[in-house]
């Protein structure tokens, strides 16, 4: 029997299509957005409120390292000042900080949902274990009663192909072509 010789782009296509790998890139997806929202929220909520209280934006705030005048005449900064740009370190200290806030908030929310969710699993429990002992139902449907509780009938997503994500991204693109070639037509 012969093995056959992995190949780089067999052994890429294998990495690139894990489960795990494919998580990777949509939480960097998601992370990229929900960076530009506390972004937004600093520069155009807080920041804005900041500069009305001290007369200063903290994205300015510089010290000049070299004894120049930081700005030309014509009021452009001088090429020649070295800037010791702090205000900016203090714009990612504020970003860092709300972003860990919104990331704390979120884990608290998702804990405190699982506890409420496990406070009613073992209240159905022990309801179950009632009317098992009234003898309202039998031992057989406490334990099936049971198992659907602790573990509630969910539907798992079929594994799709990359084959079959392909077709779905070709017709989801006939979709959107088809409109746009009737458009022209209709113009003309």
């Amino acid at each position: 029997m012969k093995k056959r010789k992995s190949t780089f782009f067999a052994d890429f296509k294998a990495f690139i299509t894990r489960g795990n790998v494919m998580d990777l890139a949509i939480g960097v997806v998601i992370g990229g957005a929900f960076s530009a929202i506390v972004n937004s929220l600093v520069n155009d909520i807080i920041m804005p409120l900041l500069t009305l209280a001290t007369g200063d934006g903290v994205q300015g705030l510089t010290v000049v390292l070299n004894k120049v005048p930081k700005y030309l005449a014509d009021g452009t900064i001088n090429p020649e000042a070295v800037l010791w740009n702090y205000g900016n370190f203090l714009q990612a200290i504020i970003n860092f900080i709300i972003i860990a806030l919104c990331i704390f908030l979120t884990i608290r929310i998702i804990k405190r949902i699982k506890s409420v969710k496990d406070k009613i699993v073992e209240k159905e429990k022990e309801l179950i274990e009632a009317k098992l002992k009234s003898g309202e139902i039998t031992e057989e449907e406490a334990a099936e009663a049971t198992v659907a509780v602790e573990q509630p009938a969910q539907v798992a997503p079929a594994k799709e192909t990359s084959e079959d994500l392909l077709v779905q991204i070709r017709d989801l693109l006939k979709d959107m072509k088809a409109p746009v070639a009737e458009d022209v037509s209709d113009k003309q």
